[in-house]
């Protein structure tokens, strides 16, 4: 995501300078610190990441709190204030392949899968699922004569109910990669353009990082996969009609950062989101099924 730093000032009436003692490159120096009341340009904000420092007091922040100090606004206020001058890097879906399925095409699971059993199955019930999610989901594993989806639980992409694509994920513990995606070419969507379960979004979801953890959660509930979510994932959970949604991320410090840098970006379109934050070492996927029916409820999902 990206403010527009220079209107932002500009709009809230705010001193700046663009060099001078104090102001690097890619910085734009302010004149006023909220934090310690300084008042001679020893705070500056980035440019490129929108985040403001003070030399003299040490404050850092995300430049909405630096705005929500120096204006005196509510969080709410800066939000909406802040949104004009808010984009994803521009257009929602440059980058992206296959944003759509194509009109007219079917895309087929290959002759070597089948419904999910034997050591995938297991796999599954290991972690302590329930069978019955293989059907929910329609599941598949592979034959052990397809090289590369053998010993993988496949997860399929449905969207607007329709097979695009599908990732497997390996059932041993010291395989790299972790997750297999099918190819641009093959599928008919890119899983970075749409999140795993998205017809299952609701005006109040749940986000997380992967399929499992949405085998966990049940309902109501989608995956990015990965951290590294894109600006199509981002709008396709406003284009769902999603009004609020809890982001439960991995508990390890990274991904509690992604997550709060995905509520932004959410925040910043319309979309209330708020971080349900996991003890380091817990993933949805690992919560027992009493755990997750915690969550949904601490969600409010129902």
């Amino acid at each position: 995501m990206r403010i527009d730093v220079r209107n932002c000032l500009i709009s809230a009436n705010i001193s700046y300078k663009e060099s001078g003692n104090n102001i690097g490159d890619g910085w734009i120096g302010v004149q006023h610190c909220p934090f310690c009341g300084d008042n001679r340009y020893h705070a500056a904000i980035n440019l490129n990441s929108a985040a403001f420092s003070c030399w003299v007091c040490g404050k850092k922040a995300w430049i909405y709190e630096y705005l929500r100090a120096e204006l005196g606004l509510t969080e709410q206020e800066v939000k909406d204030f802040g949104r004009q001058f808010f984009t994803l890097y521009g257009d929602a879906y440059k980058g992206q392949k296959r944003i759509s399925p194509p009109a007219g095409k079917v895309l087929e699971f290959p002759s070597t899968f089948r419904p999910l059993e034997g050591v995938c199955l297991d796999y599954l019930i290991s972690r302590g699922y329930d069978v019955s999610v293989a059907q929910r989901y329609n599941l598949q594993c592979a034959d052990i004569t397809d090289p590369f989806w053998k010993f993988r639980v496949i997860f399929p992409f449905y969207f607007d109910w329709k097979l695009v694509a599908w990732t497997g994920r390996t059932i041993f513990k010291d395989v790299d990669p972790r997750y297999k995606n099918i190819s641009n070419k093959q599928s008919l969507m890119d899983v970075r353009a749409t999140l795993y379960n998205i017809d299952a979004l609701a005006r109040n979801s749940i986000l997380v990082e992967g399929p499992t953890d949405v085998l966990r959660i049940g309902s109501a509930c989608a995956a990015v996969i990965g951290l590294e979510f894109t600006n199509a994932q981002v709008y396709r959970i406003k284009e769902r009609g999603v009004e609020r949604v809890s982001i439960v991320f991995d508990g390890e410090e990274k991904a509690v950062k992604r997550a709060i840098r995905l509520a932004k970006c959410l925040d910043m379109i319309g979309v209330h989101a708020d971080v349900i934050r996991l003890p380091e070492g817990m993933d949805p996927g690992s919560m027992s099924d009493s755990d997750a029916a915690d969550l949904r409820k601490e969600c409010g999902v129902v």
